[in-house]
C-alpha cells in the first residue's frame, strides 16, 4: 500500500512558490504554512495553514492538528524559516542535521566564531548587542565597518 507523501514547506510567500510548485511537479503532497493569510504559496500547496514560522511549536502543532505526518520539511529560500523546519524535522523523526548545526547556518555571530575557531580567513568582526557596545567594536575593527543583523539577511 503506497503512502501518500507529505512535505512541510515552512513559508509559503513569492519565493517559496518556486519550490512549492516543484515539489507537488514531483509527486509530493505540500502543506505549506506562513503567517499571511493570502501568501501565494497557499495557492499552490495541496494543503496550508496559517501559523507563524518563527515560532516552531505553533507550526507542529498545527500540522499535528491538519492529521499530516511529514515525510520532509524545508524552508524554500528563507532562512527565518530554517530553525523551525529543523524542529518540525527533530519532532516527527525525520533526517535533519540537527539544531545545533541549523543554529549555525542561520546565525552569523555563531558562524563567524566557528570560522574564527577554525583558522579560516576572513574580515574582523564582532558581535554588538547594546549601542554601548558599538564605540568599542568600532575601535577594535578600525577602517570600514558593515552592521548586519546575526539573525536575518538584512
Amino acid at each position: 500500500m503506497n503512502k501518500e507523501s507529505w512535505l512541510v514547506a515552512v513559508g509559503a510567500g513569492r519565493w517559496q512558490v518556486p519550490g512549492i510548485k516543484a515539489a507537488r511537479m514531483a509527486g509530493l503532497n505540500v502543506i505549506a504554512v506562513d503567517a499571511e493569510s493570502n501568501a501565494q504559496g497557499f495557492h499552490h500547496a495541496n494543503r496550508f495553514v496559517e501559523a507563524d514560522i518563527r515560532n516552531s511549536s505553533a507550526v507542529i502543532a498545527a500540522i499535528s492538528e491538519a492529521g499530516i505526518r511529514p515525510d520532509g520539511a524545508i524552508a524554500f529560500c528563507n532562512e527565518a524559516g530554517m530553525l523551525t523546519t529543523a524542529e518540525i524535522r527533530k519532532h516527527f523523526e525525520l533526517p535533519c542535521t540537527g539544531i545545533e548545526v541549523t543554529k549555525a547556518l542561520t546565525n552569523k555571530g555563531i558562524q563567524r566564531a566557528k570560522w574564527t575557531e577554525a583558522n579560516v580567513p576572513g574580515p574582523k568582526w564582532v558581535v554588538v548587542r547594546l549601542d554601548s557596545e558599538v564605540p568599542p567594536a568600532l575601535e577594535k575593527i578600525g577602517g570600514t565597518v558593515i552592521f548586519k543583523p546575526v539573525d536575518s539577511a538584512g
